[in-house]
């Protein structure tokens, strides 16, 4: 019985330990590059999203790891297409800053814009859409999930 239970308090040491050196290998020690500035902004923008104003969407829900055409539609605070707006896209994982990128949107008519966005790895993204037109500035936040690509559909399979 002694044996058993040395047995099991090692293999929840052992547990213990490789969770450990995962988390401290995985993590970059970036959580932002200005947390000061970074929640003044984050106030500013929840601020602003709360008042009548600019709405900004993601279309397509489904993305994958690899390449993928983004649809964003934006739309004044009368719901009509912002049709002169500089649109961007800057994605990012919550953990790190490893895979932080920004794209540009190109206009696509109707208050759409489109952007070819990249994910390297699956699970939960952070999006942020940033929204020019001059003299304003505003930023939305999205999560999305990306799927692994299934490489049998790549193939037609």
């Amino acid at each position: 019985m002694k044996a058993l239970i040395s047995i099991v308090v090692i293999i929840g040491l052992a547990a213990v330990a490789g969770s450990i050196i995962v988390g401290v290998n995985s993590f970059n020690g970036t959580v932002t590059e200005n947390p000061y500035e970074e929640g003044l902004r984050w106030d500013e923008m929840h601020r602003r999203e709360s008042e009548p104003g600019w709405t900004a969407g993601i279309r397509n829900v489904l993305y994958r790891t690899g390449g993928n055409d983004m649809v964003i539609s934006v739309s004044d605070n009368y719901g009509n297409p912002l049709e002169d707006a500089a649109v961007s896209v800057i994605t990012g994982r919550s953990a790190t800053s490893k895979y932080d990128r920004t794209f540009n949107a190109a206009a696509a008519g109707d208050g759409l814009f489109s952007a070819e966005v990249t994910f390297p790895v699956y699970g939960y993204w952070d999006v942020t859409i940033v929204v020019v037109q001059n003299p304003d500035t505003m930023r939305f936040q999205k999560k999305i999930f990306v799927e692994k690509r299934d490489a049998d559909n790549e193939k037609g399979k």
